[in-house]
């Protein structure tokens, strides 16, 4: 993508940021390639052993990125098959598809009891640690105000697992899911909704944020 600014992966598991970007030390971050890296989650190993554990006491009818071909992502996700190979190298969430859904208020409860817990996406669950989008976007805002000040964050996003970005960023938008509607389980007051899906949608809450800035 050729960004060089710090980013956030796998529903706030870590953040990256390009070695001397922030002027000054990190010390909780580690070396990894051309980063420093702030690891929040779980190891993907640890979450796919609690998800196959669990898979067999409880008799799921579970799949996880983990389980599934590079053809299957590609129909369930829409991505192409270079983005779907990328997104199959997990670190600290694995995203899952469960045929029962009665089941998934014990599976949350086990999970918690493990220091895991699940957050529902648009198209997948997500199994993580303790850790979500907001906590990241916490520490990351944390180190800009520290070097410019006071500083205004936007999150933008369209499920469950935004919720909590929602809730640290001082602006808002929601897009629509695939199916052209809102996520119900957004409870946030103050939030934008954004009448397209995916990156048009990101497009548009872009444009309408900057005009109402030229405003």
């Amino acid at each position: 993508m050729n960004n060089h600014h710090p980013f956030i992966v796998e529903n706030g598991g870590a953040i990256y940021i390009p070695f001397d970007y922030f002027p000054f030390s990190l010390p909780q971050a580690i070396n990894r390639g051309d980063y420093k890296v702030i690891e929040l989650g779980k190891g993907y190993e640890k979450i796919r052993q609690f998800l196959n554990f669990y898979r067999q006491r409880f008799d799921l009818d579970f799949r996880g990125f983990g389980d599934m071909s590079l053809e299957e992502i590609i129909t369930l996700s829409g991505l192409s098959a270079e983005m779907a190979a990328l997104a199959q190298e997990r670190e600290y969430d694995e995203p899952f598809i469960l045929g029962q859904k009665e089941k998934l208020a014990k599976i949350k409860k086990e999970a918690a009891k493990k220091g895991l817990k699940i957050l529902g996406g648009s198209r997948f669950y997500h199994l993580t640690g303790n850790n979500d989008k907001g906590k990241a976007c916490k520490i990351l805002k944390k180190f800009y105000a520290q070097l410019f000040g006071k500083v205004t964050t936007v999150a933008i996003g369209d499920s469950h697992n935004d919720e909590a970005m929602f809730k640290v960023a001082e602006i808002g938008f929601l897009v629509q899911k695939p199916d052209r509607t809102y996520d119900e389980r957004i409870k946030i007051k103050k939030i934008t909704y954004i009448p397209e899906i995916g990156p048009v949608g990101w497009n548009q809450a872009i444009l309408s944020l900057l005009s109402s800035r030229e405003d």
